[in-house]
């Protein structure tokens, strides 16, 4: 099985993005973005873009996560210091009648 979010090779796939983004950065006479903006569902997409901004020393770059409220496992997962699963979460709004 390959996870969607949670293994290494998946990071590491995702870390690409960031050498894509340095070509065009390059060809656009710019270096290192101030900020990356992302959607953050389980995490994946983050730490692949994390380890590429590491790659490449774009320490001073803030990745900035976005998640809708709807599907904030991983949001609860910080606040809480612990992996908070999000299907029970997406179960639950889908489920519960709107009032």
């Amino acid at each position: 099985m390959v996870h969607p979010h949670n293994q290494p090779t998946t990071w590491d796939g995702h870390s690409s993005l960031v050498d894509e983004l340095m070509l065009q950065l390059s060809e656009l006479g710019e270096e290192v973005p101030s900020c990356i903006v992302t959607a953050v569902g389980g995490g994946g997409l983050a730490m692949g873009l994390l380890q590429g901004m590491d790659k490449h020393g774009w320490h001073k770059a803030v990745l900035l996560g976005m998640q809708t409220s709807g599907a904030a496992s991983f949001c609860k997962s910080v606040e809480q210091g612990k992996l908070v699963p999000g299907y029970q979460d997406y179960q639950e709004w889908f489920l519960t009648p709107s009032t």
